[in-house]
This record gives C-alpha cells, structure tokens and sequence, in this order.
C-alpha cells in the first residue's frame, strides 16, 4: 500500500489538493458506509448463521474499492489528471474507512462491547482510529523531516 500511497501523493501535489481532498472525502465516507449496509443485506441470504453484526462486518471487509486498475485504464485512454488523483484519493480515503468500520464491528462481533454503550464505543474508537492516525503521521514526519532536513 505504501507505493500506492507515495505516488498518488506525488501526482495530487500539483493539483488542488482541497477541492480533490473534499470530493474524495464525500464519495468515501458516505460510500463504504453504503457499500458496507448493501453488502451486509446480501449477505443475510448466504448459507450460513451469521447474525446483524458478523454481516456488516463481512460488509465492512469487502466495501473498500481498488483502483489500479481503473487508473491505468484512465491512463490508457489519456482521461485528465484530476480524475485520476480524484479516484485515487477517494480509495486511500475508502481503505482508512473500511479499516476503521473493520475495527468497530469486530469489537461487536466478539462480543466486546458492553450493552447500552455502543454509541459512546463507535465515537471513541473513531476518534482514536481518524486522530490518533494523524498525530502519529504528523509525528513521524517532524521527526524525519528533523533527522534528514531537505
């Protein structure tokens, strides 16, 4: 995934990165939520004994898209950059909340989370998960930009 990551961050730098940053961020949030509820109400049809939880949890591991191979596709028939940064951005954005929705739900699943307290659970581990994983980036990145300056 660090790859990926590198070069879409290299190609969305000569692009405005707020206007792409916001659109990726209305198409991901929303989507994998979506993607995971449709995914988890067709999964209620397999063959096997799996309650509300186990389902969106199923749903939560297969929202998450891939855009290799739609990007060299739009490569291939010269589409513009915007929109190639754009798919790029809102599947590193749908990765994260997938990863995020995955750790929520397997709590549930195994039966980790006290009842009544839900709610006050999804909020604090979204909080720790979205934040915690900016201030240990952001962390990370003083300190190498403090060992190795440009």
């Amino acid at each position: 995934l660090s790859p990926v990551c590198l070069g879409s961050l290299r190609r969305a730098a000569s692009i405005n990165a707020e206007y792409m940053g916001n659109q990726a961020l209305l198409l991901a949030g929303p989507g994998v939520i979506i993607n995971t509820l449709l995914t988890a109400a067709l999964a209620f049809a397999f063959p096997y004994d799996w309650n509300f939880s186990q389902t969106m949890l199923f749903g939560a591991i297969v929202s998450a898209t891939d855009p290799v191979a739609v990007v060299a596709l739009l490569k291939d028939l010269g589409a513009s950059k915007k929109l190639a940064t754009l798919i790029e951005g809102e599947s590193l954005l749908n990765d994260g909340a997938a990863f995020v929705l995955f750790v929520v739900l397997k709590e549930f699943v195994l039966g980790k989370v006290d009842s009544g307290d839900e709610f006050r659970f999804i909020v604090v581990q979204f909080l720790q998960l979205a934040f915690g994983g900016v201030a240990i980036g952001l962390a990370m990145g003083l300190g190498v930009a403090e060992i190795r300056p440009a």
